[in-house]
């Protein structure tokens, strides 16, 4: 299944995605103009602009400048995150498709930085009414519904369509 791989087939550690992001994002793969478009919100309407850039996401969490690639294929997840102004790189690479690298990375980046851990209030499950619903998909020869439910398990919620 070649065509699924955007990762181009490549293997290494997560010390070596490290050194991999802590170059790219101190100016020594790619040039500056390069580099600050990959770092740009992409424009979505003329009035606001997406969270990521070519790649590459955007965000501040804990009022901190996080730039950051994460992905997950065929029971494999990544991510890889910049904090630029505290010159920190956090990599984290699992063998489950369900680890939550996201999550594992916040929590070190945390950890490292010193900062307290992230309270989250409790969220609700929709009403068993909200659980299963349709989503209409269209194509150039024809138009159906693809049926699409959302599973709770505890705090868990999954999104699941057919196989």
């Amino acid at each position: 299944m070649h065509w699924i791989r955007g990762d181009g087939g490549l293997c290494g550690s997560a010390v070596d995605l490290a050194r991999w992001a802590r170059l790219l994002h101190t100016g020594r793969v790619v040039s500056s103009a390069s580099y600050a478009a990959m770092i740009a919100p992409t424009p979505v309407s003329s009035s606001g602009a997406a969270d990521h850039g070519f790649g590459l996401s955007l965000i501040e969490p804990d009022a901190r400048r996080k730039i950051a690639h994460g992905g997950a294929m065929l029971g494999y997840s990544a991510m890889a995150a910049w904090y630029p102004d505290d010159e920190l790189t956090v990599v984290v690479l699992t063998n489950r498709g369900d680890a939550g690298p996201d999550a594992i990375e916040r929590r070190l980046a945390r950890r490292v930085l010193r900062l307290p851990e992230s309270v989250r209030a409790p969220s609700r499950c929709p009403s068993p009414s909200a659980r299963a619903f349709a989503a209409r998909t269209t194509s150039a020869s024809s138009t159906s519904s693809l049926p699409i439910a959302m599973a709770t398990s505890g705090s868990s919620h999954r999104v699941m369509g057919p196989p």
